[in-house]
This record gives structure tokens, C-alpha cells and sequence, in this order.
């Protein structure tokens, strides 16, 4: 039973994070007791009391109380999408707020939350990302609050097309008069088109495919 060795212990996929009460002698003779349920169980741990990462978490122990920073391996390289890339415009102007909102639920410290998004502003502006964009994103995060799941209606239909900024005003165009239509003869209520990108082929997706 964990619950004899174990406070309180996390499970993502095959990384595991623990909190025990048990002194390091023993846990040492647990994990080996793990070790040795199989040849091929080989765990790789780091035990520490002052703090350790998880995923993208950096937990801190400050005599007892918990607090949590976000974690970045040495080799990251803030490689984010360019803002000039090839890439959808809506999906350019949410990636500020996505990855500030990453920061405000994963650092716990006000202070320090705010040296990451400024840390994250600087990255990004080096990336060609307007300014004001990147401060409305911070601004956002600052003052959010949890949203509800919006619910989609029986009479929204999602047109999915592989995107080309070229093309966009030309799919809309064509597909608005059979919408139209749909509303006019076989529908009780109005139809509601949502448009919706896929991603077009490349390089990378054909190399790695084959």
C-alpha cells in the first residue's frame, strides 16, 4: 500500500514525483525493492529535500512550505514560433497569452511570476512579436479569470480546409452561399460555419513519416 510510504506521490506517463516521509536509507531500499520486480524496470530518480523538477515544475521546499517555478532544461532554446512564419495569424496572436498563462498557473512567487513574463516578452519580441501584443497578453493573464467550456450547438457545422492565406477569402466566398441554402430549406434553426485550418504538407512531416 503507497499509502504507508507515501504523502502524496504524482504520475505522468513514466515520470513519477513523490513526497515520503521516509529517511533515505530506506527509500533507497524501496526503489531498489522496485528495481527489482523486472530486468527491464530501470528507474533513474533524484531524491533532494531542498528542491526538485518535474515535467516543467521546479519544486521548492522553504522550510516546509511549498512553492513552484517553472523549469527549463539547460538546452532549451526558446525556439517559439517566428511571427512571420507560415502559420495561421490567430495561432500567432495566441501564443503570447498561452505561454504567459503557462507561467502565471506554474509559478506560485508574484515576483518571480513576473520575471518570467518578462523574461518570455524579451524572448519573443527577439521573434518579431508586436509589443502591444505581448502586453495585452501579459495584461490578460494578470487579470483572468477561469473560463467556462463554451458548449457547441447541434447547428454548428466546422468546415476544415488546409490552410493558405491565399485562399482563405476564396473558401469563405464559396462555401457561405451553400450555407445559406442549408439555413433556407433544411434546417429548423440557423447554421453556424466555424473555419478550421489543417495543417498543409511539408518537409519535416514527409521525412519523418517515411
Amino acid at each position: 500500500n503507497t499509502n504507508l510510504f507515501f504523502q502524496n506521490y504524482f504520475i505522468f506517463l513514466d515520470d513519477i514525483f513523490i513526497i515520503t516521509k521516509l529517511n533515505i536509507t530506506d527509500l533507497h531500499d524501496f526503489i531498489s525493492f522496485l528495481q527489482s520486480f523486472h530486468p527491464s524496470f530501470k528507474f533513474t530518480y533524484i531524491i533532494n529535500s531542498k528542491e526538485i523538477n518535474f515535467l516543467d515544475i521546479k519544486i521548492i521546499n522553504i522550510n516546509g512550505d511549498i512553492e513552484t517555478d517553472l523549469f527549463k532544461k539547460p538546452t532549451d532554446s526558446c525556439r517559439y514560433l517566428h511571427f512571420h512564419s507560415f502559420h495561421p495569424r490567430h495561432i500567432k496572436r495566441n501564443l503570447p497569452y498561452s505561454l504567459s498563462l503557462r507561467i502565471s498557473r506554474i509559478v506560485s512567487n508574484p515576483e518571480i511570476k513576473q520575471f518570467r513574463l518578462n523574461e518570455l516578452k524579451e524572448d519573443l519580441i527577439k521573434l518579431n512579436y508586436p509589443k502591444a501584443l505581448l502586453e495585452d497578453a501579459i495584461k490578460k493573464v494578470n487579470i483572468s479569470t477561469p473560463k467556462k467550456t463554451r458548449k457547441i450547438d447541434e447547428n454548428t457545422i466546422t468546415f476544415l480546409y488546409q490552410f493558405c492565406p491565399n485562399r482563405l477569402k476564396f473558401s469563405h466566398d464559396f462555401i457561405a452561399p451553400i450555407i445559406k441554402n442549408l439555413n433556407n430549406f433544411h434546417f429548423k434553426k440557423e447554421v453556424n460555419l466555424i473555419n478550421s485550418f489543417k495543417q498543409p504538407p511539408n518537409i519535416l512531416r514527409f521525412l519523418s513519416s517515411s
